[in-house]
């Protein structure tokens, strides 16, 4: 199955090159696989926290 370009996610450059380096709460990733596999991880954990109208609706019942 082939993913449209539009939903492909691409390599997260900017919020890798942007990762705070002397930062004592972050641990910084500099392997780019392994940043993209935990970038992704947290893209979909505050996507599926994200409230939608038509979830809170249906739980609500």
């Amino acid at each position: 199955m082939e993913l449209d370009k539009a939903t492909k996610l691409q390599f997260p450059l900017w919020p890798f090159l942007n990762q705070p380096l002397f930062h004592p709460k972050f641990k910084v990733v500099l392997n780019p696989q392994r940043f993209q596999q935990l970038y992704r991880m947290q893209l979909l954990e505050r996507c599926l926290h994200k409230q939608s109208p038509r979830r809170t609706n249906f739980f609500s019942r």
